[in-house]
Formats: structure tokens, C-alpha cells, sequence
């Protein structure tokens, strides 16, 4: 399941053309390697919306991913445990444990311990492709940008936060490279995830 962040900040363009058009970018290319695997795909800011249900149609999910933009959001904020719980809800039935991908330019060092327990519970793994660069970049906002007290507002990534949920929600934190490298090492974790699970569950190796 991709949970792609669209919070403001991912129209900042510290990255081109702006953190959610690389974004979408990434994702394609990882749907391109994951060719007949089943994929979901979530939304959130202030609040979390299933955009399409697990799907083997690559195409349709691009479609989808496509027409994405912040200003779709009914609520601002960046709700990501919000969306561990839909993305998690979307895996509850499947009959083997399968991966979570955030796409995000953070995930703050306060929603950390949420997703702390949910490690202690769930059997799916937890993946991040970061998108952003630590310098940031301002927001976009219609043919502007975003601004606070007269001054453009710099939106930069949260590296303390990736780095945290790494360290306690045992989470595999990738950054966005210019190559596919990011996107190869993320499908490889998916794969060698799926692997161990039916190796170790003769059960899911028949399913």
C-alpha cells in the first residue's frame, strides 16, 4: 500500500519540478517493476482517503496518481498515522503480510510513537522514500509562492524524523536519488520481505 504525502510542503521545489510531481515520478517507476503485483494507493494531509483498493491494473493506478495535487485535500495538516491505519486497514485481510510505502518529505518526531506500536503489533513492513533536500525550497502556491509574515515559507526535509522512525518503528528509510537506484532497493526490500514471510509459513508458501 503507497501512502503519498499531499500536505502543503510537497509543493515546495527544493527538487524539480516540485517534491510531488518527483513523487509521482518515483512511484511510476516502482509500478513498472512491481508489473502484475497487487498495489493500493492512500492520500493524506489533515485527514487520510483511500484513493484505489489493492489493484494488479498499473495502469489505472497511474491514472489515479496523475490527477493527485494538494489543493484535493479537504483538511491541511500532515496526518501520517492517520494513514499507517487506513493503509494498515487496506492489508488486514490479505491472507500474507505485505509492505507499507510512505512517500513524504517528513513524518515528525511526535507521530513517531504511534507508529512504535503499531510495529508491535502489525506483521507488515514499514518503508520510506523520502523526497526533499535538507537545504528545502519554497512552497508553490498558485503561480506564487507560499508566504508568513512576508517571507516565503522554506519547506525542508525532516531528517530527524526518518531518522527516529528508523531507529523506533524499525522502518526502512530511503532518500530520493536522481537515478532508480531508490526505487530498485525498495522493491528488492518488498520482495526479500514477502520471501522471508513464506519461507518461514509453509501455509503462505501454498497461497
Amino acid at each position: 500500500v503507497i501512502a503519498l504525502d499531499l500536505s502543503l510542503s510537497m509543493d515546495a521545489i527544493d527538487v524539480q519540478p516540485s517534491r510531488l510531481e518527483r513523487a509521482k515520478q518515483k512511484l511510476r517507476d516502482l509500478l513498472a517493476l512491481r508489473e502484475g503485483a497487487r498495489s493500493a494507493l492512500v492520500v493524506y494531509a489533515g485527514t487520510a482517503h483511500t484513493v484505489l483498493p489493492l489493484t494488479d491494473d498499473r495502469k489505472i493506478l497511474e491514472t489515479y496518481l496523475e490527477a493527485l495535487a494538494t489543493g484535493l485535500m479537504p483538511v491541511r495538516g500532515k496526518e501520517a498515522p492517520a494513514a499507517l491505519a487506513l493503509a494498515e486497514s487496506l492489508l488486514a485481510k490479505e491472507t500474507v503480510p505485505g509492505t507499507i510505502l510512505f512517500v513524504t518529505d517528513g513524518i515528525s518526531t511526535a507521530q513517531v510513537p504511534a507508529f512504535a506500536a503499531w510495529r508491535q503489533k502489525s506483521r507488515n513492513q514499514l518503508v520510506v522514500l523520502g523526497i526533499g533536500t535538507g537545504e528545502g525550497g519554497p512552497i508553490r502556491d498558485g503561480k506564487g509562492f507560499l508566504t508568513e509574515g512576508g517571507r516565503r515559507v522554506v519547506a525542508r526535509l525532516d531528517k530527524e524524523g526518518l531518522l527516529t522512525l528508523s531507529r523506533e518503528a524499525s522502518a526502512f528509510v530511503a532518500t530520493a536519488t536522481l537515478d532508480d537506484s531508490d526505487v530498485t532497493r525498495i522493491q528488492r526490500g518488498i520482495r526479500s520481505h514477502l520471501q522471508s514471510i513464506v519461507q518461514k509459513d509453509e501455509s503462505a508458501r501454498y497461497r
